[in-house]
């Protein structure tokens, strides 16, 4: 049997390897070296396991029906299964996926059909929430668009956004259009949009009890509030707002648009941090990612990217660790505070080069730098701590050269490779380095302990 060249995707801790064979005109999957069923198509999009890796799902087609096979059991057959489904829940113990029979398309949720739509949008393909408990989705009702929730309809609107949800899966909150009306819906209870506003609700448990952020419209400001409590003063435009992990301390990027042009800040507990001419990430040549500020596990300190600079030659990106900036690069991406709070890394880019700083030490440079699970069933950083916060490790490649498009993994600033394909690494519980990788067809696991 021979595998595609794009076909190998790895579990999240690195653990499990499956990719796609063909023989005699069909195709299988095949999972740490054991053949599943063969069929007439296996698409290579999604071929998923489930966060904990003990669970996979992909899409396969016998003669022109399709159907999910889960664990190598097969669903019922449908005319046709939607891209980016199935997909796992969080704990892994759930599965959904949208499908088509005639001209109808529905949901199906741990086996069991849902009601059927004119259609089930892609962007908001059926999703969990972080508790797994609950199931959403966007569906097409004639020209309207519903949020199905565990299979009940919420109102109908002309565009719904994408729904954001509370730490316990209790509230959500999205943004509506509905003729010329723009409109925050929260709990099916609808508010005026705030404009300038980027998270609608953000939400997590502090000792039993839900703390709820979101922002509202005067006529001439938006303000932060938080259980009902305004927060601090109003801004012309709010960010991302970010709890620590207890629940003590609120952050949130404040816009004002003055004499000066549109500034940005950090208000940390109702404190002002500095201006700033832009917040975000570079994640890409032009790309810009999300401005949320990061706390520390122990929420003692609290860490996030600015750019200084109006035109592209003055910009200017620094890390700025409890107020204080670090020194300025072209790009910044992926804060990753260690576990015990006392070490931050990041990616930091000068040229056309990419480095991951720790402790403002730069290691060596490279052309691109990943390691988030390749299945997409987990999101996590491209950097990653040790257990005991005192090695760092990533994987990365060159662009050019003899190791060109191949992989290379970095512990400490060591390199192993290179390798066609890499799942993981991932330390285990004893600080030990895991990782499988492909290299010119053969499978290795390699297990790299780290210097002490």
């Amino acid at each position: 049997m021979q595998a595609g060249a794009n076909d190998f995707v790895f579990s999240a801790d690195g653990r499990h390897l499956a990719y796609i064979a063909g023989q005699g005109g069909q195709q299988r999957v095949v999972v740490d070296g054991q053949a599943q069923t063969a069929y007439d198509e296996v698409p290579e999009y999604p071929l998923a396991f489930s966060p904990d890796g003990q669970h996979i799902a992909y899409q396969a087609r016998k003669g022109n029906q399709w159907l999910v096979v889960e664990d190598g059991r097969e669903s019922k057959p449908f005319d046709g299964i939607l891209e980016g489904t199935p997909t796992f829940s969080p704990d892994s113990q759930r599965l959904a996926f949208a499908a088509r029979t005639g001209g109808r398309q529905f949901v199906v949720v741990d086996g069991k059909p849902q009601t059927a739509y004119d259609k089930v949008l892609y962007f908001c393909a059926p999703r969990f929430t972080a508790n797994s408990r609950h199931v959403w989705y966007v569906a097409q009702k004639g020209t309207k668009q519903i949020l199905v929730v565990d299979g009940k309809q919420g109102r109908a609107y002309d565009v719904i956004g994408t729904p954001t949800w509370s730490a316990n899966g209790n509230h959500v909150a999205y943004q509506a259009m509905l003729g010329n009306r723009n409109v925050l819906v929260r709990d099916e209870v609808e508010e005026p949009w705030p404009a300038g506003m980027f998270d609608p609700v953000t939400a997590l448990r502090r000792n039993g009890k839900e703390i709820i952020a979101v922002a509202r419209q005067t006529p001439s400001r938006i303000d932060l509030v938080v259980n009902g409590k305004p927060q601090g003063k109003g801004y012309a435009g709010l960010g991302a707002v970010v709890f620590s992990r207890d629940g003590s301390h609120i952050a949130y990027v404040a816009m004002t648009n003055d004499s000066r042009g549109l500034k940005f800040r950090i208000v940390v507990d109702g404190k002002e941090g500095p201006v700033y001419d832009f917040m975000g990430e570079l994640i890409g040549p032009d790309v810009l990612g999300d401005p949320r500020p990061v706390f520390s596990p122990d929420a003692r300190h609290l860490a996030y990217t600015a750019r200084k600079g109006k035109t592209e030659k003055q910009y200017q990106w620094v890390v700025v660790v409890d107020g204080y900036e670090g020194p300025s690069c072209d790009g910044v991406a992926e804060l990753t505070f260690s576990p015990d709070s006392q070490h931050l890394a990041y990616m930091a880019k000068r040229g056309k080069k990419w480095a991951v700083v720790v402790d403002r030490k730069a290691g060596p440079e490279f052309d691109a730098i990943e390691g988030w699970d390749p299945s997409g069933a987990v999101k996590r950083s491209r950097i990653d701590f040790s257990p005991d916060s005192q090695h760092v490790v990533y994987s990365a490649n060159h662009a050019s050269g003899p190791f060109a498009n191949q992989w290379m993994v970095v512990l400490d600033g060591v390199s192993n490779g290179p390798f066609d394909y890499l799942g993981g690494p991932n330390f285990d519980a004893q600080g030990r380095l895991e990782y499988l990788a492909v290299k010119d067809g053969a499978i290795y696991k390699v297990t790299w302990l780290p210097k002490q």
